[in-house]
């Protein structure tokens, strides 16, 4: 698995296919652990939006809505900037006060 092929992946995709998306998280998970530098290319390339859009569709079985919710604190654990970058995303309003789950 490539983790281009998640970064890239359209959200549709993503929910026909959730055993990739599991696949995609193990990948992402494995990618950023320890590497700052990885987390905020991964910001930069749009996934936090990604798994905003996931937890914010009603149609998202939870367990999937787990594992985005696992990556975005992930990537929370970061450098300041990417701790500022999830924020500004919304993605602190989204956990909530959305009805995600």
């Amino acid at each position: 698995m490539h983790i281009h092929l998640l970064v890239y992946a359209s959200v549709s995709q993503w929910l026909k296919h959730i055993t990739y998306f599991h696949q995609s998280y193990s990948a992402v998970k494995n990618r950023v652990i320890g590497n700052k530098r990885q987390k905020m290319n991964l910001i930069n390339q749009g996934i936090v939006n990604k798994l905003i859009n996931i937890l914010n569709d009603k149609h998202q079985p939870e367990e999937v809505k787990i594992e985005a919710v696992i990556v975005l604190g992930s990537l929370a654990k970061g450098h300041d900037n990417q701790v500022e970058a999830i924020i500004a995303s919304g993605a602190i309003e989204t956990l909530v006060t959305s009805e995600c789950f």
